[in-house]
């Protein structure tokens, strides 16, 4: 027995929009405030129980021009809505922030436009004319006019909002005139057809409606009349002739064909409601609109073909976003929806035919079977002719390649078909002009909103475990969802348990087992992993074992073992899978999970040897790259040997400073992170010298606490190897991570240590710089004059073994301890000494700070102009180096020149830039500056 139509419910709230915007308790109506209050009610409620975003509240109630505080007249509104809602119970209705926006909780039914929708969905499956007559005669009910949010939303605002109800609407009206005139009812419909026909001019369907019930009361002549109106009406607006429909009725009309004489309607055709059900969606508010774009063409018989085409990793949420959003866009397409699971990535079987397809879906459109041809083109033809002029959505799920969507396509763009794939199906977007929409991770907050609403229970409650969870789960929606299942069917386990599954990486995967294919995450990437070919999956399984957080090309073509040309084919063959994504130019990453999976693959794929020999690789990519990029940041660095690259290893090495910076800058992470894995694989040569090639990029950016890591990776290596010249520049780069970053007590026995390493082995450049660096630890200690005898006995030792290539630099240090002891002459000419050899050598850093020590010295001559122009010179040379600290130390000492020259605001400038480096770096003596800063703070 059918159930009876939806009643309107007994609710404690109604919410109105379908005329003026309003709300309703059974006591009376509630004061909902000012226009903003109902348009931020309107836009939840047509949304009801779906997160709508700050940003896009902003975009609908400001579509123009936002002003400056948008964001909170936004909060303003909520609150205000909050307070009208007062006499309602919260468990009735409630304004609710949610994940950086808001979202209205209340019976969907409880919301006219809701229920409108609800009842033209029952009308469209319904197959009595006077049962649906009864349902559309309710939903038409609901209506206060005719314009949706007639008082909240500006024009273009409405339009965009209630462009579907308006639609529905109409095409509402237009079904009920249909029934009537089945019904013989022609004669009582001339005025309401009359007056629907003036209101819009331009619907074709009323006016052959209109011209029907003329003809049966007799009126032809009429009936043409109101033909020839509507035809001068679309050339003069348009420059378009009617549709075929009516070209064909106004025929009819003029030969007198019986065929239009009242009599019983054809059966109508199955309406197919073939959605599967789908839990609620989170975020995506960008696809949605795109969707939502796409509808509105379709409804308006825009010129051109309606496709979308959802892609995305494995897991990631694409048939979620198609089949929720087919739910809410169904009253768009009165004439059904079909779906499909292609089964184009599925293991269990192979991918599903188009023409069985075809077959099915032309039973389930009401086609007998023997008028079904077993050609599969003209079955297609025969489902295309079917189609054409109804208005259904198409969903084509989990397609392997457009040869398999194309057969399936409607001829014309009444139809929206949306296609879902781990494929990017690019034929269909160049050829057929499909929409791509291309879904990526979750933010952490939509994470956060789809696993709390599915545990339930306060999301603050357990916040740090939620953010693991999230964390853990790489913000992929299934994994999500996997879990959230797992915590809820074991309610007796605490949540610290059920986090604490999936912080081991190497059962992760069984942690996010849901029990079946479908919510299996190992099994779901697997259908992408098994269609790839030979070459592919084996690079795909290194990339799991890749220990930084992205990889670039030419360090996946040596991991690899592969020509870069062959490596970028196999990559962009990833890519398309969609296990792999280029965030930047020929830059890849993998979201956690997809790497635990390729890592497991590998352990279970690749022999220990063929890992250890990848790692090898890798490893000498980055160090034949990074090597000669240290060297271009401090020429006069300690040089280190290498080994010889392996043919199999690509490296192209910055051919500039500049470039080098960058590379680092890009690299550092992961060449870090290769040294750790190299010293596990027992790789020890490589694991020291990937960090020495660090050492001086990490110190000059402020990375101390990554260089001291790397510094006992580096250690320990040397200690296993027994390699004393290795273990004294590991030792020396860990004091000077500890020194920069203040910590004097920690950085002196590793320089001690560093020190006695390389005098017991004759390195004189090894032991002068240390002695350098020694000295300025005593500087920092307050003891200048011990500073100065530890780089004059460092030049002892260059001048004595003839190693001129670091007299300079010491000239300038000693330069440096002078005018900390009050001698600036001596300071003056030491220092110029020293730019006098950097004529002949190349050495950059060192000439930055021979410029700051003269500034220095200049300033207490009393040259203010003078040590303003040393300083200046300093501070180019250390930005065009990256060194964040000694550039942050110099801008302080210019802020100190300019004060004393009466230049107070060009000196707070000067403090301010140290400030900012100082922060940037993390460093203590940023509270200094801010002391310095202070007086200005009111101004």
């Amino acid at each position: 027995m059918r159930s009876r139509p939806t009643e309107p419910p007994l609710v404690p709230v109604r919410v109105c929009l379908l005329g003026a915007v309003s709300a309703h308790t059974p006591q009376g109506p509630l004061h909902l405030g000012p226009r903003q209050q109902r348009l931020l009610l309107a836009i939840l409620a047509l949304e009801a129980n779906r997160h709508v975003s700050v940003d896009r509240i902003v975009d609908l109630m400001w579509p123009a021009a936002p002003p400056r505080t948008a964001r909170h007249a936004v909060r303003v509104c909520a609150s205000g809505l909050r307070a009208a809602f007062a006499p309602v119970s919260a468990a009735d209705a409630a304004i609710v922030a949610v994940g950086g926006g808001y979202a209205l909780r209340i019976d969907p039914m409880a919301v006219d436009a809701q229920h409108f929708r609800t009842l033209l969905g029952e009308a469209d499956t319904e197959t009595s004319d006077q049962r649906r007559l009864t349902l559309l005669d309710q939903s038409l009910a609901l209506w206060r006019g005719t314009t949706p949010l007639a008082d909240a939303a500006q024009p273009d605002v409405r339009d965009r909002l209630g462009a579907g109800l308006t639609e529905s609407r109409l095409r509402a009206v237009e079904d009920r005139f249909d029934i009537r005139l089945r019904l013989g009812q022609h004669a009582r419909l001339l005025d309401e057809l009359a007056d629907a026909c003036a209101a819009h001019p331009a619907r074709e369907r009323l006016a052959g409606q209109l011209m029907l019930a003329l003809y049966r009361c007799g009126r032809g002549a009429e009936g043409l009349a109101v033909y020839h109106r509507l035809r001068d009406h679309l050339a003069e607006q348009f420059g378009l002739d009617p549709g075929p429909a009516l070209r064909g009725l106004e025929r009819q009309i003029l030969q007198q064909d019986p065929a239009l004489e009242r009599h019983p309607g054809p059966r109508r055709p199955p309406v197919p409601a073939q959605l599967p059900a789908m839990a609620g969606l989170v975020g995506r508010e960008p696809e949605l609109a795109q969707l939502d774009a796409l509808a509105r063409n379709t409804e308006q018989d825009a010129a051109g073909t309606s496709i979308a085409v959802i892609t995305g990793t494995a897991g990631v949420g694409k048939t979620a976003l198609a089949v929720r959003w087919g739910h809410t866009a169904a009253v768009r397409f009165p004439d059904g929806q079909l779906h499909v699971n292609l089964r184009g990535f599925d293991p269990s079987g192979p991918a599903l035919d188009p023409a069985a397809v075809l077959r099915a879906f032309l039973n389930t459109l009401g086609v007998p079977a023997q008028q079904i041809p077993s050609d599969p083109d003209e079955r297609a033809a025969v489902y295309r002719s079917t189609i054409a002029g109804r208005r259904l959505l198409i969903v084509l799920d989990n397609a392997c390649h457009a040869e398999q969507v194309r057969p399936l396509l409607p001829g014309a763009s009444s139809c929206l078909t949306v296609v879902t794939s781990r494929d990017p199906l690019r034929s269909l977007v160049a050829i057929e002009g499909a929409t791509p929409l291309v879904l990526g991770l979750l933010t952490v907050e939509q994470s956060r909103d789809l696993l709390t609403s599915r545990i339930g229970g306060s999301p603050h409650a357990a916040e740090p475990l939620i953010d693991e969870i999230v964390e853990r789960c790489a913000r992929l929606p299934l994994a999500l969802a996997v879990a959230a299942a797992r915590i809820t069917t074991r309610r007796h386990l605490p949540l610290a348990e059920a986090t604490a599954e999936l912080r081991d990486a190497s059962t992760v995967l069984d942690a996010l087992d849901g029990g079946d294919p479908v919510t299996d995450l190992r099994a779901v990437l697997s259908w992408s992993y098994l269609a790839l070919g030979r070459d592919a999956a084996r690079l795909f399984r290194l990339l799991g074992t890749h220990p930084g957080a992205d990889i670039g090309e030419l360090a996946a073509a040596s991991l690899a073992g592969l020509p870069t040309v062959y490596t970028r084919s196999l990559l962009a063959e990833l890519v398309s899978a969609h296990l792999v994504r280029e965030h930047t130019a020929r830059r890849y990453v993998l979201h956690d999970l997809l790497k635990a999976y390729a890592a497991e693959q590998s352990q279970a794929t690749d022999s220990a040897e063929e890992r250890r020999a990848a790692m090898l690789r890798l490893a000498d990519h980055y160090l034949h790259t990074a090597h000669p990029a240290a060297r271009l940041l401090d020429p006069l660095q300690v040089p280190i040997t290498l080994t010889a690259r392996r043919d199999d290893v690509v490296a192209e090495p910055p051919g500039h400073a500049d470039a080098a910076l960058a590379w680092f800058r890009t690299e550092h992470e992961s060449m870090a992170a290769t040294a750790a894995r190299a010293a596990a694989l027992g790789l020890d040569e490589h694991a020291w010298r990937l960090v020495w090639t660090l050492t001086s990029y990490l110190l000059r950016q402020g990375h101390w606490q990554a260089q001291r890591a790397a510094g006992q990776v580096a250690a320990d290596a040397a200690r296993r190897l027994g390699d004393r010249g290795a273990l004294a520049h590991s030792l020396h780069g860990m004091g000077m991570a500890h020194a920069r970053s203040g910590q004097h007590d920690e950085a002196a026995p590793l320089l001690r240590q560093a020190l006695d390493l390389f005098t017991s082995d004759g390195d004189v450049p090894g032991q002068t710089i240390v002695l350098e660096d020694m000295a300025w630890g005593a500087e920092a200690e307050g003891d200048a004059q011990r500073g100065l005898a530890l780089v004059e006995r460092a030049l002892v030792i260059a001048e004595t073994a003839g190693h001129t290539t670091g007299l300079a630099r010491l000239h300038n240090a000693i330069g440096w301890f002078h005018t900390l002891l009050g001698r600036h002459t001596d300071a003056v000419n030491h220092c110029e000494q020293a730019l006098a050899m950097f004529q002949q050598v190349d050495d950059p850093p060192a000439v930055a700070a021979t410029w700051d020590t003269l500034g220095h010295a200049h300033r207490h001559l009393g040259d203010h102009e003078r040590a303003t122009r040393c300083y200046r010179n300093a501070i180019g040379f250390y930005q065009t180096l990256g060194d964040l600290y000694n550039e942050a130390a110099t801008l302080v000492e210019l802020g100190h020149v300019l004060h004393e020259s009466g230049q107070p605001d060009h000196a707070r400038q000067a403090w301010w830039e140290a400030y900012e480096r100082y922060e940037q770096l993390g460093h203590p003596d940023a509270r200094q500056i801010a002391d310095l800063l202070q007086p200005a703070a009111g101004r």
